[in-house]
C-alpha cells in the first residue's frame, strides 16, 4: 500500500502476512487473487495475520473516497475495546 496511489488497486500475492496496517486516506482497493478467480481457496490462501499485537488494518476513509478490501482472511487482531481484526472509521 505504500507505493499505491489514488484510485489503484493492489494485488496481493498468496501468503501470510503479519504485522498492523493502516490504509491510505484515498480511495484505494486492497485485493488477493480471489478478485479474479473468484475461488475461495485464494481467500484461504491470503492472510493478514496480526499476531495479536493489535488491530490489524485501521481503515481511514475521508469524504468521498472508499477503501475495499478483497478476498483475505484476518486473524489474530486485537482491539483496544473488542477483540478486532479491523478497525474502520472516517
Amino acid at each position: 500500500m505504500d507505493a499505491s496511489a489514488p484510485g489503484d488497486t493492489v494485488l496481493v500475492a498468496p501468503g501470510t502476512y503479519t504485522g498492523l496496517y493502516t490504509s491510505p486516506d484515498y480511495t484505494l482497493t486492497l485485493a488477493s487473487n480471489y478478485l479474479f478467480s473468484q475461488d475461495s481457496t485464494d481467500i484461504n490462501e491470503t492472510v493478514l495475520d496480526g499476531e495479536y499485537a493489535g488491530t490489524i488494518l485501521d481503515i481511514i476513509v475521508g469524504e468521498g473516497n472508499w477503501f475495499t478490501l478483497c478476498g483475505f482472511t484476518l486473524q489474530h487482531g486485537q482491539g483496544q475495546d473488542i477483540n478486532s481484526s479491523a478497525y474502520c472509521f472516517r
